[in-house]
């Protein structure tokens, strides 16, 4: 029996971790948030208030438009989730049993000390991987300009966006609190 499973856990656990690199290969995650004023995602996400934020109005999206189909809310809890049992039918051989919508919850949860950045997920497992990650997008709401942005970058993007008729906000540290406020970007704030 020792010989038996020595000659066979190897290869279920091989052939797991073959399934398990090509589902990360297939997988393709994008990530968003409800929130544009946040100054710990600013100083995070958007290096330290040098960056920009992108605003999507999701009314802009086609009713059925594969986008909204596969943007998904993040789930914030303080447990991990355990892929376990999902991994032991693909395993067994339980085809029955076994869904490929399961390891969409290892996508989407999230510890929940993150629950402020209200994050939604596009998730989108591909078949055959493309190796073009480009997917049609309509044009921005707004465009909000980082408090610390490097004017070449902000004349760069006021450029782009004063073509493409987008609006730009600047955001600006108030100076009574911590809070970001929106501002005119052709405004110089102290």
């Amino acid at each position: 029996m020792a010989e038996f499973l020595a000659e066979i856990v190897p290869k279920y656990v091989e052939s797991t971790v073959s399934f398990l690199q090509l589902l990360r290969t297939i997988a393709k995650v994008c990530s968003f948030s409800a929130v544009g004023d946040s100054i710990l995602m600013w100083s995070h996400y958007a290096s330290k208030h040098q960056g920009f934020c992108i605003e999507y109005d999701l009314e802009k999206f086609a009713p059925g438009d594969t986008f909204l189909r596969n943007l998904y809310p993040v789930i914030y809890s303080d447990e991990l989730i355990d892929l376990a049992p999902w991994a032991e039918k693909l395993v067994t051989g339980k085809r029955e049993d076994f869904t490929t919508t399961f390891p969409l919850l290892g996508v989407l949860q999230k510890y929940e000390g993150w629950q402020y950045e209200q994050e939604w997920r596009y998730v989108s497992f591909q078949e055959t991987p493309a190796p073009d990650l480009a997917r049609p997008m309509p044009l921005p709401s707004r465009v909000f300009l980082g408090a610390k942005m490097f004017s070449s970058k902000k004349n760069e993007l006021l450029a782009i966006c004063e073509k493409k008729h987008i609006e730009v906000l600047q955001m600006n540290m108030a100076s009574d609190k911590y809070h970001l406020l929106q501002i005119d970007p052709n405004i110089n704030a102290e």
